[in-house]
């Protein structure tokens, strides 16, 4: 895959997700998060029509640590994920997501760890636009 493939396949991958996954994933008051709360392995899901996705694992400090990006039925796309997310005390999660070279996603300050931190959801900064993403913890 070419590295102009890379941006259409980030960009096209992240797509809003249903709207009511955001709602019921952080229902409360979300108080004393941690950035230690992110440590774990987690499924970032993209356009539920393409089943794309990527498995990522994170640091206690919020680092990626390694990753493995899917196409529609389980093909592998040569996409290594770099960056990190920072947890802020109320839960809301910053950070960035680097693709390519080029490619950097920023996380928007929406972006919010849900009540038993097995869910994150909220928009992403792709540049052009901000678009829905859902990552769900898995190990």
């Amino acid at each position: 895959m070419k590295a102009s493939a890379y941006k259409g396949l980030a960009l096209s991958m992240f797509i809003v997700l249903a709207g009511g996954a955001f709602h019921s994933a952080v229902s409360g008051d979300l108080t004393n998060c941690k950035n230690e709360n992110l440590q774990g392995q987690w499924r970032l899901i993209f356009n539920q029509s393409s089943s794309a996705y990527c498995e990522l694992g994170v640091k206690k400090t919020g680092k990626i640590k390694g990753s493995a990006c899917y196409q529609a039925k389980g093909i592998p796309a040569a996409i290594a994920l770099s960056g990190a997310f920072k947890l802020k005390k109320n839960c809301n999660v910053r950070g960035e997501v680097q693709f390519a070279a080029d490619e950097v996603v920023d996380l928007a300050p929406d972006m919010q760890l849900s009540e038993d931190r097995s869910t994150i959801v909220g928009p992403m900064n792709t540049g052009p636009e901000f678009i829905g993403a859902i990552l769900q913890r898995f190990k």
